[in-house]
């Protein structure tokens, strides 16, 4: 069965003329993680913090990593967990695809870069079709697919997705979707969060070449 972060993944990797960012696309696959474990029974909100109400993992590689950080940790706000998981985390949910032969991966010789492409096209079908339903009846009953719609929103991955529409409707209708996720919230929330980090962490070297061509 496909995760949520997984989801996100076949959705967004092939979408490389949408108007989404890897930050988009990183906070995103984060929060989905956690929507999983929380639809799972595994975590769940308490007042601002994220907290494990049942220990036993799940089966999921990706998912109980997450699970087992949660558990050994102090309590954090969602946005909190999204910001401090981030770096590397969409090539774990990759890997794990690329070990059920969702996705191939190969490694280039010269730096060792990862490249993933899709060995079968069923999983993210299915996946959009599920998506595209909710979407073309206005709602669902299907929590999996309202956080789903929630990352999408946080992703700002509409657009991408729903072509065929204007965009303010777009985001109308994935709204609606999503409204009672307090993950899609707190994926907002991070992905505000991660590009100020990101853009403190290319400053300096933005300085440094500014300095360096202008002299």
């Amino acid at each position: 069965m496909t995760t949520l972060a997984e989801a996100m993944i076949l959705l967004s990797d092939r979408g490389s003329s949408a108007r989404f960012t890897t930050v988009d696309r990183n906070s995103a696959t984060v929060g989905a993680t956690l929507a999983d474990l929380a639809l799972a029974g595994r975590i769940a909100l308490h007042g601002k913090d994220v907290t494990v109400v049942d220990p036993q993992p799940t089966g999921d590689a990706v998912m109980d990593e997450v699970l087992a950080q949660i558990a050994a940790s102090k309590p954090r706000q969602p946005a909190k967990w999204m910001s401090r998981l981030y770096w590397g985390f969409p090539n774990r949910v990759r890997d794990a695809l690329a070990g059920r032969e969702v996705l191939t991966r190969t490694t280039s010789k010269l730096f060792h870069v990862r490249k993933y492409t899709s060995a079968t096209p069923a999983a993210e079908t299915e996946t959009r079709q599920r998506l595209l339903a909710a979407v073309a009846t206005g709602g669902t009953d299907d929590a999996w697919v309202a956080e789903l719609a929630a990352q999408v929103r946080a992703a700002n991955m509409e657009q991408y997705l729903l072509p065929e529409l204007p965009r303010a409707e777009a985001r109308q209708r994935i709204a609606a979707i999503a409204a009672s996720s307090w993950t899609g919230e707190a994926s907002r929330a991070a992905r505000h969060n991660n590009y100020i980090a990101y853009t403190a962490a290319l400053l300096p070297i933005a300085v440094t070449l500014m300095i360096v061509f202008t002299r």
